[in-house]
């Protein structure tokens, strides 16, 4: 009997020693999958460590480029503009992209300083007025180095030597001045930038209840994705009229409103009575509008722009 029970224990011993082979293989396996070569901090760690300057991921494992928390960029002063953020994610220009998350952004762009160079822009000359230029977040993967860029190009700046990581994070219309300057009114949260004009007042489409086009060129990038603000009568009316607003002349995502017999708005104000829309912009730089009269007593006026960053 002991001699039975003695040679099943040989047989099951090494069938456990297979199994314990077997799991530490798979242990292993799933550690260098969750810990990629070059990774600099665990994948198990979930939380971002704020110690650190960057953190780089394996490019099969590419952190979406928009990633950011906090974004916020602010005018300084009329060449100068800060950027922040408790979290940004950049980029290379390798395929497929490889990405760093950087905590605790604070840095400021002077676009007066000459270029390509941090700090300023990505260009000897100065940029050309009532232009739109683009700001970057961008990193020295060698030293280190966090700082900022301007670009005349939303996709492509010509990076400082050793820069090779980049993110795009706001936008602003260039002033006429020579050389031209940054809007005061720049400010922008998150992916939405905040800056009241008028893209339409005292004005009306040329047909009566038609969608017209609406140039944007002058108020939002090519690459915001859409615009808000308030439409309605800029003038008194006589009589009662009606309003659309859209993102294009097919009446794709239309506003609908009537305004009443009414007075035109007071000092320092807009609209009377307006109605807020927000609408996605279909078409680059474009919008629609129509109103039942041709009487220039009309108005479309912008509060801001979400921006594709």
């Amino acid at each position: 009997m002991l001699r039975d029970l003695y040679d099943r224990m040989g047989k099951v011993e090494p069938a456990v020693q297979k199994v314990q082979t077997q799991v530490a293989g798979i242990r292993s396996t799933v550690e260098t999958v969750l810990t990629p070569a070059g990774d600099e901090i665990p994948m198990q760690q979930n939380l971002p460590d704020t110690t650190k300057v960057g953190r780089s991921t394996d490019a099969s494992m590419a952190i979406p480029s928009s990633y950011f928390l906090n974004l916020k960029s602010i005018y300084t002063s009329a060449y100068v503009i800060t950027i922040t953020a408790s979290w940004l994610t950049v980029h290379d220009n390798t395929s497929p992209w490889k990405t760093i998350a950087l905590s605790t952004i604070s840095e400021t762009n002077d676009i007066s300083i000459a270029g390509p160079v941090a700090g300023g822009r990505d260009q000897a000359g100065t940029f050309t007025p009532s232009t739109w230029i683009y700001f970057f977040v961008i990193y020295n993967p060698t030293t280190r180095d966090v700082s900022s860029l301007s670009s005349a190009s939303p996709t492509a700046p010509t990076l400082p030597t050793g820069y090779t990581y980049f993110i795009k994070t706001t936008s602003t219309h260039l002033t006429s001045n020579t050389p031209p300057q940054i809007a005061s009114t720049h400010w922008q949260v998150g992916p939405k930038h905040y800056t009241s004009a008028h893209v339409k007042f005292n004005q009306n489409p040329s047909v009566v209840d038609v969608l017209e086009v609406v140039d944007l060129s002058n108020f939002v990038p090519t690459t915001a994705v859409s615009i808000f603000g308030f439409c309605g009568n800029s003038s008194t009316l006589g009589t009662e009229q009606n309003m659309r607003v859209s993102s294009t002349t097919g009446g794709l995502h239309t506003y609908r409103f009537t305004m009443g017999t009414r007075t035109a708005p007071g000092t320092n104000y807009s609209v009377a009575h307006g109605m807020f829309f927000e609408l996605p912009i279909r078409i680059a730089q474009q919008m629609a509008w129509a109103v039942s009269s041709t009487l220039p007593k009309f108005a479309i006026i912008m509060v801001g722009y979400e921006d594709d960053i």
